[in-house]
């Protein structure tokens, strides 16, 4: 089971969700942000392809991947069983995003050391 499941089931105590908001099936559980971390984002997947993939089947890749993600089942699933928020960003966002928190946790771990 993941800890999402196992805190909803009531068999371990969540501290906080890496979400920017709290979760619906969760309404309890604080988000990182609310105490007092912010830009922190935990945990996330995506989709990689290989370098040099042709952008004739990168937008391919990614329409689909846009068109699954979007759907209503798919956003229900993920957030009733993994606890998460489906998020569509395109390839130079998440390499922003990787890098800001690559940023962020440098720094936490400096200042805890």
């Amino acid at each position: 089971a993941s800890g999402f499941n196992m805190i909803g089931e009531n068999d371990v105590s969540g501290l906080a969700t890496p979400n920017p908001e709290r979760l619906s099936t969760l309404p309890d559980l604080p988000t990182i942000n609310e105490l007092g971390y912010a830009g922190y984002v935990v945990n996330f997947g995506t989709v990689v392809a290989p370098a040099g993939l042709p952008d004739d089947i990168r937008g391919k890749m990614s329409a689909a991947i846009n068109e699954i993600t979007a759907e209503d089942g798919f956003v229900e699933l993920v957030q009733n069983r993994l606890g998460a928020t489906p998020m569509q960003i395109s390839a130079s966002e998440l390499d922003a995003m990787i890098r800001e928190q690559a940023g962020l946790f440098g720094s936490l771990k400096a200042e805890l050391e």
